[in-house]
């Protein structure tokens, strides 16, 4: 049995990523691409301005903080001098914003749709490729694909990494399903009730898994899932 509970709204009008780290609460805003750092309440400790564009999820690894690109037309706001054109990885300092590394994902294969959901777990990123029905691990050093889950729903979005399972969240569906990462194999459902906020980010954090809203007529809220 899992209840929802809210835990507070974002500081950004489109949280579409989040990543739970020791500081605290990180997401990214798919309107302005800023990364803000949050309390268990809400409450901005980090504000930064990045190179994202429709910034879509975020992950802390090897330091830094990893946030991938959807590939809409056009960013929801002004374009800039730094946008790539979605379907790019960067990797951010989480000091001050910088862009580190950037990475073209369409090496990958199709990236129809872009990279939405992105997860650091053992050294591996894990990214979310909902136009190829694939979660992809890759190998940050060189961007080649080690391994992969076969997603059985459309718009696979939020990743969050626990106990040698990956829990992915299905936005059109309302569904988050935790996989075996080596057979795709669905091992937990989590239904989210349709009338409430979609799940678009996803993480653990401090065992519990959150998730947010960015688009629904409910975006901007943070949710917590209790699991008993």
């Amino acid at each position: 049995m899992v209840k929802f509970e809210l835990m507070f709204m974002a500081p950004c009008t489109m949280p579409n990523g989040l990543q739970g780290t020791k500081e605290g609460l990180w997401m990214v805003d798919q309107l302005t691409d800023d990364v803000f750092l949050v309390d268990a309440k809400g409450k901005t400790l980090r504000h930064l301005k990045t190179e994202s564009e429709n910034g879509s999820g975020i992950a802390f690894g090897d330091g830094a903080l990893w946030i991938s690109n959807n590939s809409i037309e056009k960013p929801r706001r002004e374009p800039r001098p730094t946008d790539r054109g979605g379907k790019w990885i960067i990797k951010v300092d989480p000091k001050t914003g910088k862009t580190l590394e950037a990475h073209n994902c369409e090496k990958l294969g199709g990236v129809e749709g872009g990279i939405h959901g992105v997860e650091w777990a053992n050294g591996m990123l894990w990214v979310g490729r909902p136009g190829a029905k694939l979660i992809q691990q890759i190998n940050p050093k060189d961007f080649s694909c080690v391994g992969q889950i076969v997603s059985p729903l459309p718009l696979n979005h939020g990743l969050a990494w626990e106990n040698g399972s990956l829990w992915c969240a299905y936005r059109k569906d309302c569904v988050i399903i935790r996989h075996d990462p080596k057979t795709s194999r669905e091992l937990e459902r989590i239904e989210v009730p349709k009338d409430g906020p979609e799940p678009h980010g996803l993480t653990l954090w401090n065992g519990d898994l959150i998730f947010c809203d960015a688009t629904s007529p409910k975006k901007g809220q943070v949710v917590r899932i209790i699991r008993k």
